[in-house]
């Protein structure tokens, strides 16, 4: 056993602090493509789309963070915020393109491990990461809360979240249509 269950077992301290310790230590084997919320359930939103365009095409605004991207779904070259498409439209700024409001994407690679992806999270103060893989293309997110769930060991949810678990809702959507599942994404802007 590991340092952390014998003094779990001694009594030094709790279980759910050895847990703690463990899962720590399985960041760094972790890598992220295990944990990312896959590109077909991401919703990623074209950047020439106008406010009214995407509350027209998403009235909820599912995510409070969405990709954004550009001239194909590979191509991604921002993120919005759902709180600034709402207080846009709030505004009376419907005709905002999105680009307008998205913010720089930040990109992880597929194949860095949870413990990158917190340091990376952390340092550049973002809440969700853009995951490409090893040819640059667009794999899925992850968010901070993807890695507390994998730390923690247990789902973190909003109680207004439609689909707690993206990896689960993907496995089923996958299974639904067979291998060749691919990104959702709106009609391009104007059509």
């Amino acid at each position: 056993g590991s340092l952390a269950q014998a003094a779990a077992r001694e009594g030094k301290i709790t279980q759910a602090e050895s847990n703690l310790v463990a899962n720590a230590v399985r960041l760094d084997d972790i890598p992220v493509s295990q944990v990312l919320t896959p590109r077909p359930v991401v919703t990623a939103i074209e950047a020439d789309l106008t406010v009214a365009d995407v509350l027209r095409l998403y009235p909820s605004v599912p995510h409070g963070r969405m990709p954004v991207w550009e001239q194909n779904p590979d191509r991604i070259v921002g993120v919005v915020r759902r709180r600034d498409l709402l207080k846009a439209a709030g505004e009376g700024r419907r005709d905002v393109r999105v680009r307008e409001l998205m913010g720089k994407a930040h990109i992880v690679p597929e194949n860095a491990t949870l413990s990158d992806a917190l340091h990376d999270l952390v340092r550049a103060h973002q809440h969700l990461a853009v995951v490409v893989d090893e040819f640059g293309a667009f794999a899925g997110v992850i968010t901070l809360e993807d890695v507390f769930e994998s730390l923690l060991g247990v789902e973190i949810y909003e109680k207004d979240d439609p689909h707690p678990d993206m990896r689960e809702l993907a496995r089923q959507r996958g299974h639904r249509v067979g291998r060749r599942a691919g990104p959702e994404t709106p009609p391009k802007a104007g059509t």
